[in-house]
């Protein structure tokens, strides 16, 4: 019996159960995460549209890229590429969520910077008229 290589395997010469290492490595690993559905012709991933042109509005540096991906989406689904469109869906969700984070956050800050600064004062106020 002779030994079984990579070569071997890749052109049809052995299967996995006569190829251990293949057949150990190919039941081991899975690359496959348990949370996702795997993509489907039937349902077309959402392109979250709104999002990206509310990123676009707030940020459009950002924006642009999230509203091209939520385009592409459509576009890959009906081309057959379902794997595609859901990695173009979940490029245009973050890149909506980066560009609408990037304007908001700042905004939540500057907004409780203000209100911890009015507390403040209403304290020093409160003490010293006291």
């Amino acid at each position: 019996m002779g030994r079984y290589t990579n070569e071997d395997y890749l052109l049809g010469n052995s299967t996995p159960e006569s190829c251990p290492t293949k057949a150990k490595a190919r039941r081991e690993i899975n690359f496959d995460r348990p949370d996702q559905e795997p993509a489907s012709p039937s349902k077309r991933p959402d392109n979250h549209l709104i999002k990206a042109l509310i990123a676009l509005y707030l940020f459009p540096i950002i924006g642009i890229f999230a509203v091209y991906k939520s385009w592409q989406v459509h576009d890959l689904h009906n081309k057959g590429d379902y794997e595609g469109a859901k990695m173009a869906s979940r490029d245009a969700d973050l890149l909506a969520k980066v560009g609408i984070g990037i304007v908001v956050v700042p905004i939540l800050l500057i907004v409780a910077v203000i209100i911890g600064y009015l507390i403040y004062l209403c304290f020093i106020l409160f003490i010293y008229y006291e």
